[in-house]
């Protein structure tokens, strides 16, 4: 029973860690953003990239900004981060941030953003590769 208790304690604690990082910025915010033309980041590989995205979306490694990789983004323009859980792209925001794009945000799982985008009649589509 002890163990149960446990067990059940620590998987409550990863969800609302995990629920911390992809609700990190809220839906309206989101909205505000999405409205300003963002460049939309995919830091996932390139393996995942292809199984979906949204359309329009930048496919740039979170291993490639970690390594230093070169990127040049508008710096006028949003940048939203994105992945397949919203850990990534957490670290993605930062990393561009400390570089200098003081507009990186975190925008989460791509799919969020893509239920964001389908609730604000965005013009982005997502693209699915099965």
């Amino acid at each position: 029973m002890k163990y149960f208790v446990f067990f059940g304690m620590v998987a409550l604690c990863v969800f609302f860690i995990y629920r911390m990082f992809t609700t990190s910025t809220d839906d309206h915010t989101m909205e505000n953003i999405l409205a300003k033309d963002p460049v939309i980041l995919d830091v996932r590989t390139p393996e995942e990239f292809a199984s979906g995205h949204l359309e329009g979306a930048v496919n740039f490694p979170l291993n490639d900004l970690e390594k230093g990789t070169p990127i040049t983004l508008d710096h006028k323009r949003p940048i939203l981060t994105c992945c397949s859980h919203g850990v990534r792209s957490v670290q993605a925001a930062e990393l561009l941030q400390a570089r200098g794009y003081k507009n990186a945000v975190n925008g989460g799982a791509w799919t969020n953003l893509q239920m964001i985008m389908d609730k604000g009649h965005s013009t982005a589509t997502a693209i699915k590769n099965e």
